[in-house]
């Protein structure tokens, strides 16, 4: 399914992600970076279909978008900088409150300054947030090209139009700049 996104149309939109993220599906949303693949971050079965048609191996773990500083809190154990930074283009590597199948010990969070923060608000959980393309391959700006890549493995396509293509800057747990 295709749904191009308005403003108008944000409920709908919304609502259909969290029914798709319940049922253990899959959805391709735009975020203030890029297009990222989205499942419950706390079902192990959904975080397998990713890693599958990702082609990614399972040593490179999955982050999770919250959808504010509360839930980021929930969580994790978010560091002073975390807390100031976001909500922005930012991942910070943070230790986990909370054992999710994304990751051990320590998780990528991202809280980003976008509507997408809703479908996490909607779902009331993590959701995961990994860039929408085959692991190794450039991730596309747009939406056609990704449902070229992915095909029918991906439940819901929310068409935003071209983003920038720029991933998010990383800080390791440490609060350093990673990339």
């Amino acid at each position: 399914m295709l749904l191009k996104y308005s403003k108008k149309k944000e409920p709908i939109i919304i609502k259909e992600s969290v029914r798709i993220l319940k049922k253990g599906g899959l959805i391709v949303y735009p975020t203030d970076t890029v297009y990222g693949i989205g499942a419950d971050a706390t079902k192990r079965k959904s975080i397998e279909k990713i890693y599958k048609i990702k082609k990614r191996s399972k040593k490179v773990f999955i982050s999770a978008l919250v959808s504010n500083k509360k839930m980021l809190k929930e969580y994790s154990f978010p560091s002073k900088l975390a807390i100031r930074k976001f909500p922005g283009k930012y991942t910070f590597i943070l230790k986990s409150k909370k054992n999710l199948p994304i990751a051990k010990d320590y998780i990528g969070f991202r809280i980003p300054n976008h509507w997408c923060v809703k479908i996490a608000k909607q779902f009331g959980k993590p959701i995961t947030t990994t860039s929408a393309n085959v692991s190794g391959q450039p991730t596309p700006n747009n939406i056609q090209d990704i449902q070229k890549m992915f095909g029918k493995s991906i439940d819901l396509y929310i068409d935003d139009g071209k983003l920038s293509g720029k991933p998010s800057k990383i800080f390791s747990k440490d609060n350093k700049r990673i990339r």
